[in-house]
């Protein structure tokens, strides 16, 4: 479910460190071209900004896929199914 190429950001690996510190709790996608924001359900955010701390890509249609995908993760993973307001 989560190999996906709708789940595929590069992250740096600092940015990867960040979410480790967090017990890999920052599993919430808030996304958009300049910058990706992984939240954790208390809201705890990380935020990697693209082509700095993280790659991926830029059209709006596979940004919208990846927010989709996250989302549907979410739910079948955590059985959260309430919006989360991105910051």
């Amino acid at each position: 479910m989560l190999d996906n190429v709708n789940n595929l950001i590069y992250l740096h690996k600092n940015k990867h460190r960040e979410i480790t510190n967090n017990n890999n709790k920052n599993v919430y996608l808030c996304i958009d071209e300049n910058k990706a924001v992984f939240l954790d359900f208390e809201k705890h955010s990380i935020v990697a900004k693209n082509n700095e701390d993280s790659l991926y890509a830029k059209k709006k249609k596979i940004i919208s896929l990846m927010d989709k995908h996250n989302k549907e993760m979410i739910s079948k993973i955590y059985e959260f199914n309430e919006k989360i307001d991105c910051i």
